[in-house]
């Protein structure tokens, strides 16, 4: 290939040309990297607990429509037995 060479590729101060990084750079960048992994860690763990939780409360959630649509169900039924015995006195 002919032409102007291109510079090397730079992402966040190290360069990706094949050359070997300085010990510090490369510890710097192994430090960031293990925080980075101890985050996701971190998050797949928080996220795992918080599907846990939405479980917990749609179960919950559920388990209180059901309670809801009995409670409803007596008080109409109450209701009509108040309506016929109103309709009976009279």
């Amino acid at each position: 290939m002919t032409g102007i060479p291109r510079p090397p590729i730079v992402q966040t101060g190290l360069t990706v040309t094949g050359q070997s990084m300085s010990e510090p750079l490369l510890a710097q960048f192994e430090e960031k990297l293990d925080q980075h992994i101890y985050k996701c860690h971190q998050l797949t763990a928080e996220c795992h607990a918080l599907r846990e939780r939405q479980a917990d409360w749609e179960s919950e959630r559920a388990r209180l429509v059901e309670k809801n649509e009995i409670a409803r169900a007596r008080i109409e039924s109450m209701l009509a037995r108040l309506k016929i015995l109103e309709t009976d006195t009279q």
